[in-house]
C-alpha cells in the first residue's frame, strides 16, 4: 500500500553505504510509486504464497480454496472435515499479459510455501497432508511442463520455509520440528538434519557462494553452518529478540533480521 511518507523519513534517516540498506531504501522508494498491475482472488483466511522466475516475468502463486463456515457449536467439526477434502492450487501467471499459463494438477492437500531454482528448472510445493494437518508433504515438479517429478519423505510436522542453494543442488527447509533440514535436488534424498533449535525457524539463508546456510530461530538464536561438512562454523544470540525475518546482503558480507523484542515492542 501506498505509503506518502516513506521518502520523507528515509530522507530524515541517512542510512550507512551498506548493499543491503542501500536495496531496502530502493525497494521503499518503489513500493511509495507502485501503481496495482492486477490482483488475484484466493482463498481467504489464508493468504497466497507467491514467487518469481529468475526474470520475473512469471509469477508463481500458491492458494487454498475459500471456506466458509457456519456459526453453530459444531464449527470446529465442520473445519476440521471441510480441509481434509480441501485442495490447493498452484498457478502461474505471465505478469505482461496478465494470464494464466499453467497450472499443477496431482496436489496433496492443502498447499503452502512454494520455491523456484535459481535456474527455474524445478518447483518445490509444501502442502498439508489432508490425512495429518499438522504434518508436511513436499513435492518436486518440472517448472517448465509442470510435471511432478518426484515426492520427498513425509514429515511430522508443517514446514514453514523452503530454500534453494544458488546452485539450485541443495534445498533447506525448517518448520516446527526444530530441526532444519537440507535435501539433495532433484534425487529428493535427505543430506542432513541439523541438530534441534531452541525454536523453530521461518527464515532460512544460504550465502550467495553456497558454502554457508544461516539458520535463525525465533527465539534469537542464530547458527551458521558449513554446507560441505555440516559442522557448525559460527553461533551468536539477537537477545531479547523473536526473529521474524531475516536476509544476507548480496556478497554475502551483511546479516540483517527483523522482528520483535520479548515484550511487544518492534
Amino acid at each position: 500500500s501506498e505509503d506518502p511518507d516513506a521518502e520523507d523519513l528515509l530522507a530524515a534517516h541517512a542510512l550507512p553505504d551498506l548493499p543491503i540498506l542501500k536495496q531496502a531504501e530502493e525497494a521503499a522508494v518503489l513500493r511509495n510509486r507502485a501503481e496495482l498491475r492486477f490482483e488475484l482472488e484466493y482463498g481467504v483466511g489464508r493468504s497466497a504464497r507467491v514467487a518469481f522466475d529468475r526474470d520475473e516475468r512469471l509469477m508463481i502463486v500458491s492458494s487454498n480454496e475459500r471456506i466458509q463456515l457456519s456459526s453453530s457449536d459444531d464449527a470446529q467439526e465442520e473445519l476440521a472435515a471441510r480441509l481434509k477434502k480441501a485442495v490447493g492450487k498452484i498457478q502461474v501467471w505471465d505478469v505482461q499479459s496478465q494470464e494464466v499459463v499453467r497450472e499443477f494438477d496431482e496436489l496433496q492437500g492443502l498447499v503452502g510455501e512454494v520455491a523456484i531454482s535459481p535456474d527455474d528448472r524445478f518447483l518445490v510445493t509444501v502442502n498439508r497432508p489432508r490425512d495429518d494437518l499438522n504434518g508436511a508433504h513436499l513435492q518436486l515438479w518440472d517448472f517448465q511442463s509442470g510435471d511432478l517429478l518426484k515426492d520427498f519423505p513425509p514429515l511430522e510436522r508443517r514446514v514453514l520455509v523452503t530454500k534453494f542453494s544458488p546452485d539450485g543442488s541443495l534445498l533447506a527447509t525448517g518448520g516446527f520440528d526444530k530441526n532444519p533440514r537440507v535435501w539433495s535436488i532433484p534425487s529428493c534424498e535427505e543430506v542432513t538434519k541439523l541438530p534441534e533449535q531452541p525454536s523453530f525457524s521461518d527464515c532460512l539463508e544460504f550465502t550467495p557462494d553456497g558454502r554457508l546456510l544461516v539458520v535463525p530461530s525465533r527465539k534469537g538464536d542464530v547458527t551458521v553452518w558449513n554446507t560441505e561438512s555440516w559442522t557448525l562454523q559460527k553461533q551468536f544470540q539477537v537477545d531479547d529478540f523473536f526473529l521474524l525475518g531475516a536476509a544476507l546482503s548480496p556478497d554475502g558480507k551483511v546479516f540483517a533480521v527483523g522482528g520483535a523484542k520479548q515484550g511487544g515492542d518492534k
